[in-house]
């Protein structure tokens, strides 16, 4: 009997470290991550995509995207957690909106995190901005994408 309930507790104690662990990868409930790209004077892909904290993903193609209109899928929360951490790994200013060029399109990150939101934007014909910042921040609006894995809905083909 002893032996049973010495294997029980044991058993208890080394599921708590590994659930703990898979706890630390998984995005707070209330987390939500938007991303927002916005028209130029060409054929750039308009959309806004919305992941959620759970993995939920919603996609609303506008123009110069394959998925035009409003689309679901789901990730795995540990990926939402991941861009929480790519996210993190930078330090951006909210703001990157000078016009040094003009008819270029706008990524606008918003994320909302622990009853806390932060937005950056980036005007991509702000070229007077910190380079390194401006790179930085171009990689992570593309790992967003990546991702989501929201590459079939990207893909655009002119048809004229």
């Amino acid at each position: 009997m002893q032996k049973q309930i010495l294997i029980i507790l044991l058993g208890l104690f080394l599921a708590v470290p590994f659930s703990f662990a898979d706890d630390q990868k998984k995005a707070p409930p209330d987390t939500k991550i938007l991303l927002e790209r916005t028209a130029c004077f060409g054929f750039c892909p308009i959309y806004k995509l919305t992941i959620y904290g759970d993995g939920k993903i919603e996609f609303d193609g506008k123009n110069y995207v394959n998925a035009i209109g409003h689309h679901v899928k789901t990730i795995s929360p540990e990926k939402v957690a991941m861009m929480l951490t790519e996210l993190e790994s930078i330090n951006l200013k909210g703001k990157y909106d000078c016009y040094d060029a003009t008819d270029n399109p706008t990524a606008i990150i918003t994320v909302t995190r622990e009853g806390k939101t932060k937005q950056i934007v980036h005007y991509h014909g702000c070229l007077s901005a910190d380079a390194k910042e401006l790179a930085a921040l171009t990689k992570l609006e593309n790992k967003i994408d990546e991702l989501a894995e929201i590459a079939d809905w990207l893909k655009y083909e002119k048809n004229w």
